[in-house]
């Protein structure tokens, strides 16, 4: 096996398992999740794409996520009910991406634990409809057409609490962590 084989076999090993889980929040299936990751280093294998050690572990590990999330979104897309789908994942994608991008980009001067018990700060703070709307959601894993009919309002009105929620935890993150 020759010096490049290797490099992209170590790149797969370490890249493999966690950009499957990351897929799977977009897609919520195991088997296209992994379909999804297995295609991206397909196609890396196959045009020759080359990893330069130099470009830094926080710019590779950044732009595998990237096209993770691209070839996911690629996928709801082509999906039947795409409308729907990419609806309801809308505003988690837009969080997601952000916690996401700041994960990656400042791993060694975040802690874990710090971010999370942050995001709960800012949800605790949120008004109660927004919050119980957020929660609904993201920890109850309901789409807004369910939340909507749930609570008896229309879904331009859970809209509006998400993009409230997400527009707040944004900020109390940016004005806490320091993060811009």
């Amino acid at each position: 096996m020759d010096k490049r084989n290797r490099e992209f076999d170590l790149l797969f090993q370490k890249y493999y398992s966690e950009l499957c889980i990351f897929a799977y929040r977009y897609v919520t299936s195991k088997d296209v999740a992994e379909d999804i990751v297995q295609e991206l280093f397909c196609h890396f294998l196959e045009s020759g794409t080359v990893f330069r050690h130099e470009d830094g572990e926080s710019s590779l590990r950044s732009y595998l996520y990237t096209c993770t999330r691209s070839r996911a979104i690629d996928y709801l897309r082509h999906a039947g009910n795409r409308h729907a789908r990419l609806e309801d994942h809308a505003h988690n994608i837009e969080l997601e991406s952000y916690v996401e991008n700041m994960l990656i980009n400042r791993t060694e001067e975040y802690d874990y634990r710090v971010l999370l018990s942050e995001i709960n700060t800012a949800i605790s703070a949120l008004p109660v409809k927004t919050k119980r709307v957020f929660l609904m959601s993201r920890a109850e894993e309901m789409s807004n057409k369910e939340i909507a009919i749930s609570l008896g309002v229309s879904i331009k009105a859970i809209e509006k609490h998400m993009t409230k929620a997400i527009s707040h935890i944004r900020a109390h993150l940016q004005k806490n962590l320091s993060i811009g």
